[in-house]
């Protein structure tokens, strides 16, 4: 974007990870997430599993759906899956009781007071989303821009991405 004029020079910064996650009712056993193996186990082991809708093309429906069937279990997680058109409509299975586990970004879950996060997917299987900020060519204010950047790398920028559900990046790389 900064060869094609369309962001300020120098302002691009990465600022968080969203991550794939495991959500559950409040009180219940929490899966092992501890390695991909784990995980298989227990998605397979779980009565009913909540993503999103690979056909609604959200980005974690669609990779669980790519994963599922890379670790080759695909149609017996079909046969348990409830499908949502969106992350917090995950989230609402989970809370509501029609799933078991929902698995979307711990972003889309957190706000539910119905759910419990029970992880984050393992790092080996995890797709994580890069959050980018920067300061628009044109801008009408770009100093405020700026700003704005270097205040979400504070402290309480940081606390303030963190309780958003996401993982703040702390010492990001300027592109």
């Amino acid at each position: 974007l900064e060869k094609e004029n369309r962001i300020v020079p120098g302002t691009r910064v990465d600022l968080a990870r969203g991550l794939i996650g495991v959500g559950m009712r409040p009180g219940a056993k929490a899966p092992d997430l501890s390695s991909p193996e784990a995980f298989k186990k227990a998605m397979l082991a779980a009565t009913s599993v909540s993503y999103v809708d690979p056909k609604a093309g959200g980005t974690s429906g669609t990779y669980m759906a790519g994963l599922f069937q890379k670790m080759g279990i695909a149609q017996e997680i079909q046969k348990k899956t409830v499908f949502r058109n969106q992350g917090s409509e995950v989230a609402d299975a989970v809370a509501k009781g029609d799933a078991e586990f929902g698995i979307t970004f711990t972003s889309e879950m957190i706000t539910n007071k119905g759910v419990k996060l029970a992880g984050t997917l393992p790092d080996a299987i995890q797709l994580p989303t890069i959050y980018t900020g920067a300061v628009p060519a044109g801008a009408p204010n770009p100093d405020g821009g700026r700003a704005f950047l270097k205040a979400l790398k504070t402290p309480a920028g940081l606390a303030a991405i963190q309780e958003a559900g996401l993982e703040p990046i702390q010492n990001p790389q300027n592109h």
